[in-house]
């Protein structure tokens, strides 16, 4: 895998995480499994951005 894709996946798998974070803080969980969900649909194929985001 490229270096320069994986490093975009691990910084937006971090980002996720602080939303994640951010959300739980103000409550709103299920808008946040909402907008993830919606964001592993339209990514699903790209396998490598889906491992790093699976335990979310």
């Amino acid at each position: 895998m490229d270096q320069k894709i994986a490093s975009a996946y691990n910084q937006a798998a971090a980002q996720l995480q602080e939303l994640r974070d951010a959300h739980a803080q103000a409550g709103k969980d299920a808008k946040f499994r909402e907008k993830l969900a919606a964001f592993r649909a339209r990514y699903a194929r790209r396998s490598a951005m889906m491992r790093r985001i699976g335990n979310l």
